[in-house]
């Protein structure tokens, strides 16, 4: 359906039993490069030359929940191609997140659609776009609203940022939406990774190694403000530490006195806690609590010694079963 004035497809702020299907298989990892939404300009409802702009993410759960809460609104959306991606901490402050707004903006005819020059955005996107850049390129001004969908309607209608706007809590629940599809990715690894370390340790450390991986998906997210330190990689590299311990210490009460088992202990604690670290830094871009530059930062600086610890620990379990051969 197109809209009446422009030619520019329409959408509703009704979520439909499809729409509802498809949030499910997303969520399932099912088809996600289809469940995205063509990047380009949208309108809700009958707006006119007057309307606000908000600029989203193609990621359909994100439009959808835009979508939704800005019921008897009349709304244009410019939908960003983020490749799917529900937030804007993985572009980054760079060519990327500009140029694709600058793009859309040119290519969606805007500027002779609207007789104003303000497009808004959440306030967490504004460490990833070039203000300046964007105004001289397509004479655009940003303006950073609250980053909930539901404060969206107050907002339109005050034009101010409250506190509680502000206040970004990541909680519980939203923790939760993000495991089914880090746990469906993850599937095939885990069953490699379970098969690989028993041939070299046996069953024990191969249940260390799953539970390691899981303990990187599903836990962290759970448990993450109660997780000490601020770094997530030092967050998932404890977690990796207290979930490996126990069967360090079955291995060694299993066999006490055999030198084998202790060194076995000491390896899996060696490269598992940084498998679940290394894991736990797919939620840095699921989360207001970097910014992307420290992001990088600290990609830069714990990989690294990820990679040497996982390495040092998987040629020690090499080494071991060499010498029992």
């Amino acid at each position: 359906m197109a809209n009446n004035n422009s030619e520019i497809p329409s959408v509703s702020s009704k979520i439909s039993p499809k729409d509802h299907v498809a949030h499910l298989l997303f969520h399932l990892h099912l088809g996600r490069e289809r469940l995205q939404v063509v990047p380009g300009l949208y309108a809700l409802g009958t707006p006119t030359a007057g309307s606000p702009v908000i600029v989203t993410t193609n990621n359909m759960i994100k439009f959808d929940a835009l979508r939704s809460a800005l019921i008897g609104l009349d709304i244009y959306f410019l939908v960003l191609d983020t490749q799917g991606r529900d937030n804007w901490f993985m572009t980054g402050k760079s060519a990327f997140a500009t140029d694709e707004l600058i793009r859309r903006v040119k290519k969606s005819g805007l500027k002779d659609i609207v007789n104003h020059n303000k497009l808004i955005l959440p306030e967490l996107a504004e460490s990833s776009f070039n203000d300046q850049l964007v105004n001289e390129r397509c004479n655009f001004n940003l303006e950073y609203g609250p980053e909930r969908a539901y404060d969206l309607p107050e907002y339109l209608e005050t034009r101010q940022l409250t506190p509680e706007m502000q206040m970004v809590r990541y909680n519980l629940w939203e923790r939760v939406g993000l495991i089914p599809t880090e746990f469906f990715n993850f599937l095939i690894p885990i069953a490699l990774a379970f098969a690989f370390v028993y041939i070299l340790g046996g069953l024990l450390p191969a249940l260390a190694t799953a539970v390691a991986i899981v303990a990187g998906i599903l836990l962290f997210p759970l448990v993450l403000p109660w997780l000490p330190y601020k770094d997530f990689s030092t967050k998932g590299f404890t977690l990796g530490l207290l979930v490996t311990l126990p069967f360090s210490l079955a291995i060694v009460c299993r066999n006490p006195f055999e030198w084998i088992s202790i060194i076995t202990a000491i390896v899996l604690l060696i490269f598992l806690p940084p498998v679940t670290a290394f894991i736990s830094l797919n939620f840095t871009g699921s989360t207001a609590f970097n910014k992307h530059s420290k992001i990088k930062e600290e990609l830069v600086t714990y990989i690294p010694i990820h990679m040497i610890l996982f390495g040092a620990g998987i040629l020690m379990m090499l080494a071991i079963r060499i010498i029992i051969l």
